[in-house]
């Protein structure tokens, strides 16, 4: 399980849930749970459509237009206990019945940083488990006819077969398009596809203060072994998630992922080196 390291480069994401605060519910024992997100290019702020900061291979400047990506499975657990899911707070930004939320930053009027929820016991929850990604069982729904955040920004959804983009972002033309992969089904509006490469990174992290730490989420850190000005002839510029779209090595190794199998790697995605948790600034 990724360990908690002070020298992660990382995005500012406040995750907060305070023991013996306002924010335990002594009324009925739950506690809430308070998960912001941010995102940065190295130490810098992600500012849409206006950071200069180069990443990369070719030390490009990164002009984010583009950041989104589904949450989902957010789980709390104490140093020894079982992880318990989050119920997720009702609100216009999140998607209680399937617990799924959209963070968004770029290129979306949503602009959604923050997760809310309860877990149903008060304990010291120090470790924090979750998805990037729609689930299978709701990742072909008909984006113009359902409810919640799956049906808020059509901008991440590929179409019915395919699903939903559990992750975009897009920059200088090269495009991080994070979706399942060899799939099945009749045609484009068919909500019974199935999809054999989930692409869906389960993200892991221990020895967390959830009073003082923040998980961050870093672009720069996504794409340093990538070269953002340059694509390979014949293919979507940037990573459509394609497996055997060059551009994919590095991002889907940067993700955890095995771009072959659409897998975490060795079974365990904490290989990935883009999220991380940091203190507060």
């Amino acid at each position: 399980m990724k360990k908690y390291a002070v020298a992660l480069l990382a995005s500012s994401a406040i995750l907060t849930g305070c023991g013996g605060s306002d924010n335990d519910d002594k009324s009925n024992g739950t506690k809430n749970i308070k998960l912001d997100f941010a995102a940065k290019i190295n130490s810098a702020d992600l500012i849409c459509g206006e950071n200069t900061e180069t990443v990369g291979t070719a030390q490009t400047a990164a002009n984010v237009t583009y950041f989104g990506t589904y949450i989902s499975q957010l789980e709390v657990a104490t140093d020894e206990g079982d992880f318990t899911p989050v119920t997720l707070d009702e609100s216009t930004t999140n998607d209680v019945e399937r617990g799924i939320s959209l963070i968004s930053f770029c290129g979306t009027d949503l602009k959604n940083k923050t997760i809310t929820g309860t877990v149903a016991k008060e304990a010291d929850y120090t470790r924090v488990r979750f998805t990037i990604g729609v689930p299978e069982e709701h990742n072909h729904l008909d984006a113009t006819n359902t409810d919640g955040i799956l049906s808020k920004e059509i901008a991440m959804h590929w179409n019915w077969t395919a699903g939903y983009k559990h992750a975009r972002l897009d920059a200088n033309g090269w495009n991080i398009h994070l979706g399942s992969t060899a799939c099945d089904g009749d045609g484009k509006t068919d909500p019974t596809s199935k999809c054999s490469n989930g692409n869906r990174p389960t993200y892991s992290f221990d020895n967390v203060n959830l009073s003082e730490d923040q998980i961050v989420l870093d672009y720069a850190d996504l794409v340093a072994q990538s070269n953002i000005s340059s694509n390979t002839e014949s293919t979507p510029p940037g990573c459509m998630s394609g497996g055997t779209d060059p551009e994919c090595t590095e991002i889907f190794t940067a993700l955890g992922l095995d771009l072959a199998t659409g897998q975490c790697k060795d079974n365990d995605c904490d290989s990935q080196t883009w999220v991380s948790i940091q203190k507060k600034d």
